[in-house]
């Protein structure tokens, strides 16, 4: 009975460590509201909204997006995108690919994909076959090129619209980023 109570204690004692950490935990935000902004981009391009740049470092663990329309396809992959240089980009974390339908989309890890790591500064984009919802005004640019060109080495965009804003956003909390998982073929994830 004794050694029954010394485990109870000792888990208590964890599952209140772990509920400090979360209380304690800052919450992280990058990229523009997944509103349903007035025009569109996208269909096989690379993306990257300026705005809003990650406010801290830890893991995303909750992506928004809305989707104008299906065009070649219903993919989007999201990352994280560190500035190594001057407009010169490489990207970190990915979210895996997703399906998604038109008007807004949301995922959440775990369940949907596996969190990922960013750095405060780092900027959100993606690769899409669909297109997300985009604003010509009050954003700080989206940067595009044509083509899947995830992931990035000193890569940059060839095209700017500026002051523009792209429905896509994530949100994630602070704190040490969750172990890498790789799925094998049999949807097994075998933790690294």
């Amino acid at each position: 009975m004794k050694k029954l109570s010394l485990i109870c204690f000792a888990i208590c004692i964890v599952l209140l460590l772990f509920m400090v950490r979360i209380a304690f935990s800052e919450t992280i935000d990058v990229g523009d509201l997944a509103e349903e902004y007035g025009t569109w981009i996208g269909n096989n391009y690379s993306l990257m909204s300026r705005g809003n740049p990650a406010n801290a470092t830890g893991t995303i663990d909750h992506i928004e997006m809305y989707v104008s329309s299906i065009g070649s396809g219903d993919k989007v992959t999201v990352y994280a995108l560190t500035e190594v240089a001057s407009g010169e980009f490489d990207s970190g974390g990915s979210s895996g690919e997703f399906t998604v339908v038109v008007g807004t989309n949301i995922f959440n890890a775990p369940g949907d994909f596996v969190a990922f790591a960013i750095t405060a500064g780092d900027f959100i984009g993606c690769y899409t076959t669909c297109a997300l919802k985009r604003d010509t005004s009050g954003g700080s640019d989206v940067l595009l090129d044509y083509g899947q060109e995830f992931p990035m080495d000193n890569f940059t965009f060839g095209s700017t619209y500026t002051e523009d804003k792209l429905a896509l956003y994530g949100t994630g909390t602070t704190g040490e980023p969750p172990p890498t998982a790789k799925p094998v073929q049999s949807q097994i994830l075998i933790l690294e």
